[in-house]
């Protein structure tokens, strides 16, 4: 019996691992069907998820955004076509942003078939591409005529090379570096034919006195549609390395030619219609001026198109001998920044000297042009003790912007501007002779009446729109009221960034007599508005002006009382002035008071209005 049960467990031990293995492979059995069960419902959750997917897809391909007409899709995704404006000049290869562009063409398939089938909008190479990004949009645009606004240190050389492997395609370049030799290497380069260029623009924060290879030339004289050129900061030698293009009517250099080279330059450029050169070193301690030279006896030369021509930096002799050397009869634009000597006493007593010949030639120009000009709307008197002068006129409605009125570059093409100034030395600091020159020129543009003031409607007195404090004129009131004598005809007088000047409304105030009548010994006896503004960012000080500001309100009671006609008032007009509420109502009674754009009440009566032109006097400090 013992015998028996002994192999009973030896028959155990043997079977045991084979059931465990057994075990195990149905384990393993049971987790591989599971998993391929696992397996087969991720494909379904799959086949489910393409499947929602391809839902969204329809669903958002009729979404109204989705489904809009392709013309209002292309003029939508235009207007986030990248533009140099969006980002300031880059120096550096930081990383960028994705493209707009590259966005919207992801929103649904609509858009993005929109997008690649829309060339012109890759068109436009700008320093908010970086990356392959450049490369991407030069291939999307295909054959679109391109537009590179690039900073040469933004983007690496094998993206230059690409540029420039592009220049038949390239219609506006516009080019900024802001090293010496970066510049001066990329134009180098540039001698390709560039057939379909209509702009280019070449800046440098820095040249010094590096400058293009002898034997390159621009394009490879090859710039058939060429219009605009510019060469900011440019140097010189640059201009040697331009050939004639008969097509440029705008031609901009920051650095100034000599009188010869100008002249050379019109002879081959006829069809100029814009010419401007601004020295950057304008304000230099130079002080040689130079002697003005005796008129040639060979003809002006005639640019029967140029209506518009700057000079900046030129001696006061040069600029004299160029104004008489060429003939513009088409000139709407002429701006003259010179730098003249110092007027002493004896010359201004004696009338003869540099300033009365330069005077005089100028302001015979401003006659001449008066001839095909018309009548001039609007004068522009600005100026500087120490610094510079000029004279601005238009036959054209003013600005409300004074600030645009004294930058010919801010007017709307088309208008009608004539632009002159003489700059005399600022570096003398001697005060009698800086002053002498002003009344001396101040005398020759007023008493004399060579600007035919009488025609003139508005005077306006401002000052630079950042100025922090008090406007000093620098000048006798007695001096201010003898230049404006000859302003008879001024219906409205505007000061605008500057504390009212009491003395001159005193000036305008008739005073009344015993017997009822008025005193004709005033200013401006025509006037029948004035108007006070502020610009924004200087509000806090509108309001500080206020703080103890009846002395100026007494002034305005004053002139408002004496102007008053029955029931026609003065018009007084506050734009950001900040002026408290009881000094308005104060003022209520005797002036229509208007502040901040607010019409005139329903059949209001005003004082006799004239035709409006526009004088402006811009003092500074």
């Amino acid at each position: 019996m013992h015998a028996s049960l002994g192999g009973t467990d030896d028959d155990s031990v043997t079977d045991a691992p084979s059931k465990k293995v057994t075990l195990k492979n149905q384990e393993q059995d049971q987790r591989s069907l599971i998993h391929q069960q696992i397996e087969v419902r991720r494909g379904i959750i799959r086949d489910q998820e393409a499947a929602i997917h391809r839902l969204k897809v329809q669903f958002n391909d009729l979404a109204p955004a989705c489904i809009l007409p392709v013309e209002l899709l292309t003029h939508i995704f235009s207007l986030s076509v990248p533009h140099q404006s969006d980002v300031s000049h880059d120096y550096g290869k930081s990383p960028k942003p994705l493209p707009r562009l590259a966005s919207l063409s992801h929103v649904c398939q609509r858009w993005r078939h929109v997008c690649l089938q829309t060339p012109s909008l890759w068109a436009s190479i700008t320093d908010c591409l970086g990356g392959r990004w450049p490369a991407v949009f030069l291939e999307r645009s295909m054959s679109t005529p391109l537009r590179i606004d690039i900073t040469l240190l933004s983007h690496p050389g094998p993206t230059i090379d690409l540029i420039l492997a592009n220049m038949h395609r390239i219609r506006a370049m516009i080019i900024y570096s802001h090293t010496r030799m970066g510049l001066v290497d990329f134009m180098d380069q540039l001698s390709s034919p560039a057939p379909l260029l209509q702009y280019a623009a070449f800046r440098s924060s820095n040249l010094g006195n590096f400058v293009t290879k002898t034997d390159t030339v621009l394009f490879g004289g090859c710039a058939p549609q060429l219009r605009s050129l510019q060469l900011l900061n440019g140097h010189p030698g640059f201009l040697k390395n331009v050939p004639p293009f008969s097509t440029i009517i705008n031609f901009n250099s920051e650095r100034v030619l000599s009188v010869p080279e100008v002249l050379q330059f019109l002879q081959q450029n006829p069809d100029l219609e814009c010419l401007q050169m601004i020295d950057p070193e304008v304000n230099s301690q130079r002080r040689d001026l130079g002697s003005i030279l005796p008129e040639s006896r060979t003809a002006p030369i005639l640019m029967p198109r140029l209506r518009c021509m700057s000079v900046q930096g030129l001696l006061a002799a040069q600029a004299a001998t160029l104004l008489r050397r060429v003939h513009m009869p088409q000139l709407d634009t002429l701006s003259v920044h010179m730098r003249i000597p110092v007027v002493s006493v004896e010359e201004t007593t004696s009338g003869s000297g540099t300033v009365n010949v330069l005077f005089d030639l100028l302001m015979s120009r401003l006659s001449a042009a008066r001839q095909h000009m018309g009548e001039f709307q609007s004068l522009t008197l600005y100026f500087h003790p120490s610094n510079n002068f000029s004279v601005t006129a238009r036959s054209r409605n003013p600005p409300m912007d004074i600030d645009s009125a004294s930058t010919p570059e801010k007017c709307q093409p088309g208008s009608r501007l004539f632009h002159l100034t003489l700059e005399w030395n600022p570096w003398d600091r001697t005060v009698p002779l800086g002053m002498n020159t002003f009344y001396h020129i101040m005398d020759l543009a007023f008493l004399n009446n060579r600007l035919t003031l009488e025609k003139i409607h508005v005077l306006s007195l401002t000052s630079s729109v950042h100025l922090q404090s008090s406007v000093s004129m620098d000048l006798p009131e007695h001096r201010w009221l003898r230049y404006f004598m000859p302003l008879i005809n001024i219906t409205t007088l505007w000061f605008f960034n500057m504390i009212p000047l009491t003395f001159l409304l005193d000036a305008a105030t008739p005073i009344s007599h015993d017997a009822g009548d008025q005193s004709n010994d005033f200013l401006f006896p025509s006037l029948f508005e004035v108007r006070i503004t502020f610009h924004n960012s200087l509000k806090k000080f509108a309001e500080w002006l206020w703080r103890d500001g009846n002395w100026l309100v007494q002034c305005l009671r004053r002139l408002a009382t004496a102007r008053r006609r029955g029931d026609a008032r003065l018009v007084l007009r506050l734009e950001g002035c900040m002026m408290p509420r009881a000094m308005i109502e104060s003022l209520g009674e005797d002036a229509w008071v208007l502040e901040d754009g607010q019409s005139l009440p329903e059949h209001a009566e005003t004082l006799t209005c004239a035709f409006f032109s526009h004088f402006t006097l811009l003092p500074c400090l």
